[in-house]
């Protein structure tokens, strides 16, 4: 029991309490009976409504209950409803004793009309339990579900940003046009198809980089043109080589996260015609996996990485995924493996 619904059984039961008080009073019976005869009836009331949560709260979490009640529609309500009704009986017989020890001195049997009158009572406390737990569960998952939007929109607002600036790093323009002024002159239908590749990966970064998730077809196809420009500076030092199934091309990714992954391995390696960059996109079950050839650059050097990215990727996936992403060094290749999303966020 959570801290807030410990205070709210006592809480309840004291109204209840001087409810029946103040009735008490009306009808003029003497003070310190009535007194007495509050504190025993609030504390046996506040021990009630507890034992009937922690039976709720058992029957919720028990596995036998839940296996016993599954089936179709009829067939479970019917079971539960039975249940419940052997659970007011059984704590509406607890309650008649408890009172008989209490309160009569006349040796009234248990059954009769009181028990009636407690079976009434006690359904209506059921009721209340079950009804005020339902809220509460549901506002807790409200809250939660709140909180997550609003670090994924946190999370988002980041990746964004980070997106943002890595296309319009000043490397990554300074590299591109000057690829483009070499091209203009000697090759000038290559460099056409350079502007417009080029004009894709801007194009892409501001449409799609405030989406949640995107289709690993449009996250290829921006690959291809992010490669492609690559290549007109790198030449024949880097390769791609893609092999992903036709229907993974429909599940989703986070956007501009292969673009991540291979500007890393772009980055962090060194790359020269005796030691080609080889890149492999391609799928794994449920994952798709970004693997290159492992030939890091120093770790002093100015593109060495803290891993923000993949950190903020990882955070991600946190927010829309039960699985999450792998980084790491497997028989000589640096590997990345990002889960694939079946729908749309």
């Amino acid at each position: 029991m959570t801290r807030n619904r410990f205070y709210l059984y006592p809480i309840i039961c004291f109204f209840a309490t001087a409810l029946i008080f103040l009735v008490k009073l009306i009808l003029e019976e003497p003070l310190m009976e009535v007194i007495q005869e509050s504190v025993i009836g609030y504390l046996v009331i506040l021990a009630y409504l507890i034992l009937i949560f922690k039976m709720r709260k058992s029957t919720m979490e028990s596995v036998l209950l839940k296996k016993i009640g599954e089936g179709n529609g009829h067939r479970k309500r019917l079971f539960w409803v039975i249940f419940i009704l052997l659970k007011i009986i059984v704590t509406a017989l607890v309650l008649r004793v408890t009172t008989l020890y209490f309160f009569d001195d006349d040796n009234s049997p248990i059954i009769g009309l009181p028990l009636l009158a407690i079976g009434i009572g006690s359904s209506l406390a059921v009721l209340l339990v079950y009804l005020l737990e339902g809220f509460m569960e549901s506002e807790e998952k409200r809250v939660a579900s709140m909180l997550n939007l609003k670090e994924y929109e946190s999370e988002k607002a980041i990746a964004n940003y980070n997106a943002l600036k890595k296309q319009l790093n000043p490397h990554f323009l300074f590299n591109s046009f000057n690829s483009l002024a070499g091209l203009v002159s000697q090759h000038p239908k290559k460099s056409e198809q350079f502007i417009q590749e080029l004009s894709n990966i801007y194009r892409y970064t501001l449409s799609k980089s405030d989406e949640v998730v995107v289709t690993l077809k449009d996250e290829l196809q921006l690959i291809d043109s992010y490669i492609l420009l690559q290549q007109i500076r790198l030449k024949d030092k880097l390769h791609l080589k893609t092999k992903v199934d036709s229907e993974a091309l429909k599940r989703f990714v986070p956007p501009m996260s292969l673009e991540l992954l291979v500007e890393n391995a772009i980055k962090h390696n060194v790359i020269g015609k005796t030691n080609p960059l080889i890149i492999q996109i391609y799928t794994e079950g449920d994952y798709l996996v970004v693997g290159n050839t492992y030939n890091p650059k120093n770790s002093t050097s100015k593109a060495y990485s803290h891993g923000i990215g993949l950190k903020n990727l990882t955070n991600q996936y946190a927010l829309i995924s039960t699985k999450i992403p792998f980084f790491g060094i497997l028989d000589g290749q640096y590997i990345a493996k990002i889960p694939l999303i079946s729908t749309e966020v």
